[in-house]
């Protein structure tokens, strides 16, 4: 049997599990400051079973989202000790164990677990899964992680996952949420991070400690671009912003097919491809590409840099080929987007677009694109 230390700092208290030849021995400190009682008891929990790290076979650790402090506390203590002794690390992000906590209530196979963390300022952190085995805790994800506005969340859950069992954390926010359907609420547990680090290894997740990184999905908030409207200028691209287009392809999010620099080059070499970028005085915070068709725009890419987003920047990328699309005569715009991504498929409803078709697992399995289209009306 392996000997496992597992462990959660993202929220507000402090949680390490120890599996040692299959019994289990753990330790919770609820609303502690993780760089007071971490160590002491890290130390508590390994002299009561009389054993040292190095005689450890595995480390867990959950990479984030959640408070950036706790986050770097983990995570360093946890690929110290793997490098120093040669140890694998299983990596694990908070809304999987979080999800593991399904477990301590009644479920059945096939049921859909969506673990919700606060994020703060109206948005939450959400991701996804399906119960595969309920004997011995099993779960395979169905989502990324993501953070989304709470409306977002309720039109994308409300869409595709009606049925499915909410579990909700506070994390470091004092007040709850108001979603418009019912969910538990369930604080992080031992158990469950137990459960998510054996599920973890026996899918073959244990990796070298210099491949384990921190999971900011959310950013840091010296990252966040607080935008002001008369700041914004939309030029279009050239050559000369390529490096900026890659910054902007280069975000890691989880549910994008981000271009490479060959596609950038390409597009710039496309007779009929356009672009324009849009400045917050003189940083890149996203960019549009659409084709000329003649009496038809089709709109091949929208990208927002990360600590601008939900701030009206696609919006402005948007309505700035309307005017384009009026300019120059042209009758209608043409879109896909990810059936799964509910902000973006809310934003170009309100602003005109409507269905007109459906590709089939265009992205993935079960991630359709769903094609829409805009009639431009002269002012």
């Amino acid at each position: 049997m392996s000997k496992i230390l597992s462990i959660n700092t993202t929220g507000v208290g402090t949680q390490i599990t120890l599996r040692c030849d299959g019994d289990l021995d753990t330790v919770d400190a609820g609303f502690s400051k993780h760089s007071e009682t971490f160590f002491p008891l890290l130390e508590e929990l390994l002299s009561r079973n009389k054993i040292c790290t190095k005689d450890l076979d595995y480390i867990a650790v959950v990479t984030g989202p959640g408070s950036f402090t706790g986050i770097r506390i983990g995570l360093s203590v946890a690929k110290s000790f793997c490098y120093a002794h040669n140890i694998p690390c299983i990596p694990l992000n908070a809304m999987e164990v979080l999800s593991y906590s399904a477990f301590d209530q009644k479920v059945v196979v096939g049921d859909i677990i969506c673990a919700v963390i606060n994020a703060g300022a109206g948005l939450v952190y959400h991701q996804f899964f399906s119960v595969v085995d309920t004997k011995n805790c099993e779960l395979q994800s169905i989502s990324n992680p993501d953070v989304s506005k709470i409306e977002h969340f309720e039109g994308l859950t409300k869409a595709f996952y009606s049925d499915a069992k909410i579990l909700y954390n506070a994390s470091n926010e004092k007040v709850g949420i108001d979603l418009d359907f019912n969910y538990v609420i369930t604080p992080f547990s031992p158990a469950a991070l137990d459960r998510a680090s054996l599920d973890a290894l026996h899918k073959g997740n244990a990796v070298e400690q210099n491949a384990v990184m921190p999971l900011y999905i959310r950013g840091s908030q010296a990252e966040q671009i607080v935008l002001k409207e008369q700041d914004l200028r939309i030029v279009d691209c050239t050559m000369n912003d390529i490096e900026d287009i890659k910054m902007l392809e280069n975000q890691g999010d989880t549910e994008d097919c981000p271009w490479s620099e060959k596609n950038i080059l390409d597009m710039f070499k496309n007779s009929v491809a356009n672009s324009f970028i849009i400045r917050y005085k003189d940083k890149a915070v996203g960019y549009l590409v659409y084709l000329d068709l003649g009496e038809q725009y089709e709109i091949e890419r929208i990208v927002v840099v990360r600590g601008a987003r939900l701030q009206g920047v696609a919006k402005n990328l948007l309505s700035n080929l309307f005017s384009r699309a009026r300019d120059n005569g042209v009758k209608e715009i043409l879109l896909e987007v990810n059936q799964k991504n509910y902000p973006a498929y809310r934003l170009y409803s309100k602003l005109g677009f409507e269905e007109k078709g459906v590709r089939r697992d265009y992205y993935a399995v079960g991630k359709d694109a769903i094609l829409m289209t805009k009639t431009i009306v002269e002012d």
